[in-house]
């Protein structure tokens, strides 16, 4: 029955050559335009879909990415320049036949696609210990935000950087038994045999109410 199934719809393959930017993503050889369903607003949803439509070349297929939300023309009309570029160095490379093994055009390295994908104005420094990785760094920001190049520093430090920024210490606390708040107060959460017990304690502060229920509950939410 399997075999009469498959037999009957038959199988397929296809290779679809996706190109994926900050706020797009370029598909060669399609003229349709995808967007997010991250997207939900409708008006932005159509503003997007029309300006993509005014830029993307011919014989470009487009899928606009969330982060490209409320972002202006100049910066997606760049973003789609670099990848047509991109695809222009591509081809270049394919022409006239290509002996294997070779590289035709390499993907982002992990670094670089965090940061396509993160990388906002919210960042104020972005500290790197390895001067290899913190020269790609600084070309890839220069090349998708000038104006943060300055941003990207260097750390050459004698302590490890987790160490120097109090990573390590995040981390501790992230996994200890012990959960500091804001109040001062902080709580004990250990896990038995039958169940997870929450301690509260003030932290020495002086709590006045009316039981000492309505004190721990207080100092928790405070």
């Amino acid at each position: 029955m399997l075999k009469n199934q498959f037999h009957l719809k038959g199988l397929g393959l296809r290779a679809e050559v996706t190109l994926a930017g900050r706020f797009v993503v370029l598909v060669p050889f399609s003229n349709k335009i995808s967007i997010s369903q991250k997207i939900k607003d409708p008006e932005e949803r159509d503003r997007l879909k029309r300006l993509l439509s005014s830029i993307r070349p011919k014989n470009f297929g487009v899928i606009i990415r969330t982060v490209a939300q409320n972002k202006k023309v100049a910066e997606l009309d760049q973003d789609l320049r670099d990848l047509v570029s991109k695809w222009d160095k591509l081809y270049n490379n394919l022409k006239g036949g290509v002996t294997p093994p070779k590289k035709v055009l390499g993907e982002l390295n992990r670094t670089s696609t965090v940061l396509r994908d993160m990388l906002s104005s919210k960042f104020t420094n972005i500290h790197v210990n390895d001067e290899v990785v913190y020269d790609e760094i600084r070309d890839y920001v220069k090349t998708i935000s000038p104006d943060k190049e300055s941003i990207v520093k260097h750390y050459k430090g004698k302590d490890g950087i987790f160490e120097h920024f109090g990573i390590n210490k995040q981390i501790k606390a992230s996994f200890g038994k012990k959960v500091s708040l804001p109040s001062g107060a902080y709580l004990i959460i250990e896990h038995t045999e039958a169940m997870h017990v929450i301690d509260v304690n003030s932290g020495n502060r002086k709590s006045t109410g009316q039981s000492q229920e309505h004190n721990a509950l207080k100092q928790t939410w405070k």
